[in-house]
């Protein structure tokens, strides 16, 4: 749906091989493709204040006369507006297109997070399954390699003598090295040995006695513990810090914003820098309906990564300083847009400054930085970098047009006035 521009957010961050740069560098692009609209609309809507700002006296007295008659009030002004050529409506159309861009862009943002998760997630998967092969190789004694579903099984005769526990145990000579049923605790061991056995396998119950009854059933526990443990340390070690390698190296950081661990997650540190399983499972099913890997995968490729599955200040995914800047960035830019029409909301209705126009401007002063503070906590940290570089170029670009449309205005006054002026004037022939 948004690959086009998931194309374009590509195509930035690579070029400077920094997420936050890349983004801040799409919204500079972004909002020079949308600035002609952005200049027709805020260009209307400072001459619309100029001109407003020369009806001052004449809607003032328009005020005063019909205070108790809005309709009439709204008649007049109306008839006051084409007369002197404003129009309320020029600088809408413009900031529906530009507000119809924002939410594209929320959905482009919220894809590219998911698939760029999602990839790094793959090439994690990749270079543990490398590493994992590569290990099985050199240890080829200790395991039992399936060709046929490309698994293995520890070979639990191994790793017994490797840890000299199989002095524990009657083996069943017919049956699998990877078997657990195999091994049979001794029916003769001395209470040193049942102690150690009771150590390892953690039962703390002091009355414990190793009896036919739970003779098989803590042979398997000890064996599948055993086998586990050697599992852990000496096949998995490796393509577990192969992924956790991977995703120190491609995980989405930015030297810009270096208290985010990762920028496709909220900037908050109630929130891990991972994505959990839950949270990638959107995009790990395929078109057939199978997922890309399950859950016991997820958790082994991200079992050396707990300092980022962690929450809490200086240890989630960030300190909300890109929430705050959404909310600081919009409330400036808003302030300086209600500023431009602030003679508009005084005079559009026969009220005034109390009037509904106004109060509802006022009122949109807040709502707008609590709407983008929300987006903020709820989308990625790259979306509230967006936001925040898409309000400081608004801001930048709106005092800029500001500056220019008045001093154009009151250079073309200062024409007509001279121009007034010069014209010769005759008195009555007397």
């Amino acid at each position: 749906k948004y690959q086009w521009l998931l194309n374009v957010i590509t195509w930035f961050i690579n070029l400077v091989a920094d997420v936050g740069v890349g983004i801040m560098l799409f919204t500079l692009a972004l909002k020079l493709i949308t600035l002609p609209l952005d200049i027709f609309s805020r260009a209307s809507m400072k001459k619309n204040a100029l001109k407003m700002e020369m009806m001052r006296g004449d809607l003032e007295k328009l005020q005063k006369q019909y205070a108790n008659n809005k309709q009439l009030y709204q008649q007049k002004m109306m008839a006051l507006y084409k007369k002197n050529g404003y129009s309320a409506f020029s600088a809408c159309l413009p900031t529906i297109v530009t507000l119809v861009f924002f939410f594209i862009v929320i959905g482009a943002f919220n894809s590219y997070s998911k698939q760029t998760d999602f990839q790094v997630f793959k090439d994690m998967g990749a270079a543990y399954d490398a590493q994992l092969t590569q290990t099985i190789d050199a240890n080829g004694d200790s395991i039992v390699y399936n060709d046929e579903d490309k698994s293995y099984s520890i070979n639990l005769d191994f790793v017994l003598n490797k840890e000299d526990y199989r002095k524990y145990f009657t083996v069943v000579e017919n049956m699998s090295v990877t078997d657990e049923n195999r091994y049979i605790l001794r029916s003769d061991l001395t209470a040193e040995e049942v102690e150690f056995i009771k150590t390892y396998l953690g039962i703390t119950d002091e009355n414990f006695e190793l009896n036919d009854d739970n003779r098989k059933a803590n042979s398997v526990n000890f064996v599948k513990k055993a086998a586990e443990k050697y599992d852990d340390e000496y096949i998995l070690t490796d393509a577990r810090k192969a992924a956790a390698d991977t995703y120190e190296s491609n995980r989405s950081k930015s030297v810009v914003f270096p208290w985010v661990k990762n920028l496709w997650v909220v900037d908050s540190p109630f929130k891990p820098a991972i994505p959990t399983y839950s949270n990638l499972s959107s995009t790990l099913y395929g078109k057939n309906g199978n997922p890309s890997f399950t859950e016991d995968k997820y958790n082994e490729l991200t079992a050396d990564l707990d300092k980022y599955k962690q929450t809490g200040f200086g240890k989630g995914n960030g300190l909300y300083i890109l929430v705050a800047l959404s909310i600081l960035t919009m409330h400036a830019s808003t302030l300086i847009m209600n500023k431009t029409q602030k003679t508009q909301m005084e005079l559009s209705t026969v009220d005034g400054a109390n009037g509904q126009a106004a109060m509802q401007q006022k009122m949109m002063t807040w709502m707008m930085p609590i709407m983008f503070g929300i987006f903020a906590f709820i989308y990625s940290a790259g979306f509230s970098i967006y936001m925040v570089t898409s309000s400081i170029l608004s801001t930048c670009f709106t005092l800029l047009i500001n500056f220019c449309v008045e001093k154009s205005f009151k250079n073309k006054l200062a024409k007509e006035d001279a121009v007034k002026n010069e014209k010769p004037r005759y008195g009555k022939r007397r």
